[in-house]
């Protein structure tokens, strides 16, 4: 994933948690929760792309631990996980799922 792919990425997470500058004035304490489903396994290529993602959302003044936590989740390859990742994600209430790959994406959307 390039640089501008997480940017897009992460600003799309930011529309869809609706935090926009008047939200984020209105309740300064919030933190917005991002789930992150993955189909591969964490390193390199995943801990790369979650890097990028991660710095671009800093880019956008949300930092991990200040007004941002997420919520990581690997299938390790493991098509068949998805569903019960996903589902585990909804069950930890984040406010957007963020997902790499069609069948990520479809196991989200089934779950939500």
């Amino acid at each position: 994933m390039g640089r501008k792919s997480a940017a897009w990425i992460a600003a799309a997470a930011l529309i869809l948690l609706g935090a926009s500058s008047i939200a984020a004035a209105q309740s300064p304490a919030k933190v917005y929760r991002i789930g992150w489903l993955g189909q591969s396994s964490p390193p390199p290529v995943a801990e790369r792309n979650a890097g990028e993602f991660q710095q671009s959302l800093r880019d956008l003044g949300y930092v991990e631990g200040r007004n941002l936590a997420i919520e990581y989740r690997y299938a390790s390859g493991n098509l068949e996980r998805l569903p019960d990742l996903a589902a585990e994600l909804v069950r930890q209430k984040v406010d957007v799922i963020v997902t790499s790959g069609e069948p990520a994406a479809l196991a989200a959307k089934r779950a939500t």
